[in-house]
């Protein structure tokens, strides 16, 4: 698995990102990934990032407001650009990935306070890879359960249980612990 420090990921709406260096000076790619929760200054990336790639970490906030600058829509929507210039003026860059490889990451967190984010948006057709992490003990959620895809697994202490499927209609659909009593939302578009 590969850490980042805690500063390079970045939120955009539900999305988590970090800025890959690219061999272009100046030109950052924007990268989808799926962190888990930050421990001791690092934060684990479990789908996005490969071994080796080098990210930005100081000046990664302000790539993230010049990527707004540029798609303000990323806060309601669900493009990402792939490249983004902390210049004035830089253009957004074609995205080197055919819709095959595309793939939505997110991860949710079970803690004392319940679900994180207690909702989050997919798209309609493309494969999704959500992650969840249980970070408390204490609690009935040791099962996920998300009833629309007929999946139910373990959610064992502190481990990552990657949840992989593809939406294939549009609305809300509720995931939720074994016991039905702690819930979350996800939402299809």
């Amino acid at each position: 698995m590969v850490s980042v420090p805690r500063n390079a990921v970045q939120m955009i709406g539900t999305k988590q990102v970090v800025f890959v260096v690219t061999d272009r000076t100046g030109v950052f790619a924007q990268r989808q990934v799926s962190a888990g929760a930050e421990s001791e200054g690092m934060t684990p990336i479990f789908a996005g990032l490969n071994a080796g790639e080098r990210v930005v970490t100081e000046g990664s906030f302000l790539l993230r407001a010049e990527s707004l600058k540029l798609n303000p829509s990323q806060l309601t929507g669900t493009q990402i650009p792939s490249a983004v210039s902390p210049q004035a003026g830089a253009k957004q860059l074609k995205s080197s990935q055919t819709s095959q490889d595309q793939t939505q990451s997110v991860t949710v967190i079970l803690s004392d306070k319940g679900y994180q984010p207690e909702s989050f948006k997919l798209l309609k057709g493309i494969p999704a890879r959500v992650t969840f992490v249980r970070k408390v003990e204490a609690t009935c959620g040791t099962e996920i359960v998300l009833a629309e895809y007929n999946i139910k697994r373990e959610l064992p202490l502190n481990k990552a249980v990657v949840i992989e499927f593809t939406p294939e209609k549009t609305g809300e659909f509720t995931f939720a612990c074994g016991m039905d009593m702690l819930r979350g939302k996800i939402i299809v578009r």
